[in-house]
């Protein structure tokens, strides 16, 4: 029987990928394979729970800290990259996250000399392959035996990436894919370039050339997102308004604001302050609620929000501090039943756009907290790779100021179809093939690596 090895690193990789009917169909497909599934340490009794209807064998496995030569390639790989994003966050850790003076200027000058150059890329890479496996590794590898590696993180380079370079040490052939549309473009080298390299949407096969100097001819596989499959088809999932409104404490004479929240912004906790005053002295002109979701990583406490004082914010969850990821019911129907979504530089303006709703990404900061230019949100706009471009597409607002939140929010809400023909652009740049067929087209892949591996 072949064994392939399935790769979850974070939450975020499960909800994408196998949340979906992504494993059912490969296992109906393949039934003669046995799928094994390296999940992080102390989560693999939760995802034996979730994946109890799939016959899958669940492994953990933690990568040791980096030491040593392991830890000097991850350094380089982590800073080898040039692009505006990068450039922008190392300005941000310079100001917020306790770098040196010095280690700011070391980075700068190699990223600035280095970090251009597709030749120094592959130098890095080839380092990569030289980082030694730990025995736990080697273990995991020698146990399964798997004949196929799957790792859909990779540019997690403490989980996917030494499972990568051990199955390619062992010339096991590996399957790859990124999380997130902005992994090319801000968070450094990519550490390993897999034997078939599997892209969500078009923007990253440009950004695979653009940022990582791979070959435009060797991204072959632009698949769309699994995640976004169920919203092609969301019938099944949408609750009536009446009922889904009630549920939430919702008022059905009012119109609906979804407000995303952020990991990146420091002037969230008084945004949610000012969309309740626009409300109540009437700058926003119709009746209107807030339903504020805070970001799973939020940089603020749910108290530090002062939520209990406004009237016209409804904060999502009750019991938890925090929203995770496993909501997605819940939030389709968010999409769904809102008649705006505000959000931070946030892939919400890709939900969004998917169901037409008109989208506003903040670009203003609580004056009072006097932030540099490196923390100011503007940064996410006009110095992150990925929001540059998405900004130019026309399908997304962003407001500089409190008055012109106030007005785009009431120029949506007497035309909802204005900017329609940019969410459009949106969707074929960054959700397209959009069909329902993601998770369907990344199964076909897989079996077809597997068809290659089975003997004659």
């Amino acid at each position: 029987m072949t064994k392939v090895l399935f790769v979850i690193s974070k939450e975020i990789i499960y909800r994408n990928i196998y949340a979906t009917d992504f494993l059912t169909l490969f296992l109906n497909q393949n039934k003669d394979v046995e799928v094994h599934l390296a999940v992080e340490k102390g989560k693999i009794n939760d995802y034996t729970e979730k994946l109890k209807p799939h016959r899958a064998v669940i492994h953990e496995y933690q990568r040791p800290i980096n030491r040593g030569f392991n830890s000097l390639v991850f350094f380089l790989v982590r800073n080898g990259l040039w692009s505006h994003s990068t450039r922008t966050l190392r300005g941000r850790a310079y100001k917020r996250d306790g770098v040196s003076l010095v280690q700011a200027t070391l980075k700068e000058f190699l990223v600035f000399t280095l970090g251009q150059l597709t030749g120094y890329k592959k130098m890095v890479r080839f380092l990569v392959q030289k980082i030694k496996s730990d025995n736990e590794l080697k273990a995991l590898f020698d146990r399964i035996k798997p004949e196929l590696v799957f790792a859909p993180s990779l540019i997690d380079n403490n989980f996917d990436v030494p499972l990568a370079v051990e199955a390619r040490r062992r010339n096991i052939r590996v399957v790859g894919m990124v999380r997130s549309w902005d992994n090319l473009n801000n968070h450094g080298i990519l550490a390993f370039v897999p034997d078939r390299f599997i892209v969500q949407n078009t923007w990253l096969k440009e950004a695979a050339g653009i940022f990582q100097g791979i070959e435009k001819d060797f991204v072959k596989d632009v698949i769309g997102l699994p995640h976004y499959d169920v919203y092609k088809n969301p019938a099944k999932f949408i609750r009536p308004k009446k009922d889904f409104f009630a549920e939430l404490g919702l008022d059905m004479d009012k119109k609906l604001i979804l407000l995303g929240g952020s990991d990146f912004y420091y002037s969230e906790d008084t945004l949610p302050k000012k969309l309740n005053e626009m409300i109540a002295d009437g700058r926003i002109k119709e009746p209107t609620q807030v339903y504020f979701r805070p970001h799973p990583s939020s940089l603020f406490t749910r108290h530090e929000y002062g939520l209990d004082k406004l009237k016209h914010i409804i904060l999502d969850g009750k019991e938890k501090d925090k929203t995770g990821f496993s909501d997605g019911d819940k939030l389709i129907n968010l999409f769904y039943h809102s008649d705006i979504i505000i959000h931070i530089a946030s892939t919400l303006a890709i939900d969004a756009a998917i169901y037409d709703k008109p989208n506003l990404a903040i670009n203003f900061d609580d004056e009072a907290k006097k932030l540099s230019k490196a923390e100011s949100v503007n940064r996410l706009y006009d110095s992150f790779d990925h929001y540059e471009k998405l900004i130019s597409l026309g399908g997304t607002k962003n407001p500089s100021s409190e008055p012109d939140l106030a007005n785009d929010i009431n120029e949506y809400l007497t035309n909802p179809s204005q900017d329609r023909a940019g969410r459009q652009k949106t969707i074929e740049l960054f959700a397209a093939p959009f069909d329902g067929l993601a998770g369907q087209r990344l199964v076909d892949i897989l079996t077809e690596e597997v068809t290659k591996i089975k003997p004659c």
